[in-house]
């Protein structure tokens, strides 16, 4: 069965918030994308949702993004919602992953699972005879 999901024009600063994201969607003319803060929060036994628009896609280089500040829980067969966090926490934490100061981590580069493992034949067979390896970025020495 679906639920509802109600929609509402304010939030307050203390109030309980599921999770906030910011994500580029359509604008409701059509005419290209804007970015929008999304909040989730708990009002009157139901779930709120509160949505600002940022502006448009382009003045926002950063990634799109989801911080999570609380969930559920059930005891004796009742669930009830749970909040770590509230609105003006997630959205100081928003702000921070759009300063400069935010780096996220970098993205690992792919792995070559053909190579990788032909040299794990050549790790183990230097291993064995106890040499020592130097290279550009790291040194393996052997005693």
């Amino acid at each position: 069965m679906a639920a509802i999901i109600v929609g509402t024009d304010y939030v307050l600063p203390d109030e309980g918030a599921f999770i906030l994201k910011e994500l580029e969607e359509r604008a409701p003319d059509s005419h290209g994308y804007r970015r929008y803060q999304i909040i989730h929060v708990w009002r009157n036994e139901a779930m709120a949702v509160y949505r600002r628009d940022l502006g448009p896609v382009e003045q926002w280089p950063y990634e799109q993004f989801q911080i999570v500040g609380g969930g559920w829980k059930t005891f004796r067969g009742i669930t009830r919602p749970w909040f770590s966090e509230t609105v003006q926490n997630l959205q100081e934490m928003a702000d921070y992953m759009r300063s400069d100061y935010y780096q996220p981590a970098p993205v690992p580069e792919p792995y070559d699972l053909v190579q990788g493992f032909h040299d794990s034949f050549e790790k183990a067979k230097l291993r064995r005879v106890n040499r020592s390896q130097f290279g550009p970025v790291a040194v393996i020495q052997r005693s």
